[in-house]
């Protein structure tokens, strides 16, 4: 199965890397390297993640250390909406 990332995915990768890069750049490589075995893995098990329907209908969340990846399952495709810290208010960030 494909893994189709978001714009909006796409630019929080960026975020977490550049917000890590600053402090530990060897962190902010394993933080990449960590998701992108992630997105590797639902593209072989996409129903991994547990159903978070409080965000929306048929969103699913896989968490990466304290990132959660928020996506999606489509007949083709996982769909990556947002990659998101965990630490964060979830729903109030993936509704913006």
């Amino acid at each position: 199965m494909r893994v189709f990332i978001s714009a909006r995915a796409r630019a929080d990768v960026l975020r977490i890397y550049s917000y890590l890069v600053d402090r530990n750049p060897m962190a902010a490589d394993r933080a990449v390297e960590r998701i992108e075995r992630k997105l590797e893995q639902l593209r072989h098990f996409p129903f991994i993640g547990p159903e978070r329907p409080g965000l929306a209908a048929g969103i699913r969340v896989a968490v990466v250390g304290t990132h959660l990846i928020i996506y999606r399952v489509d007949p083709e495709a996982v769909i990556v909406l947002r990659i998101i810290d965990g630490r964060m208010d979830v729903d109030e960030e993936f509704r913006r």
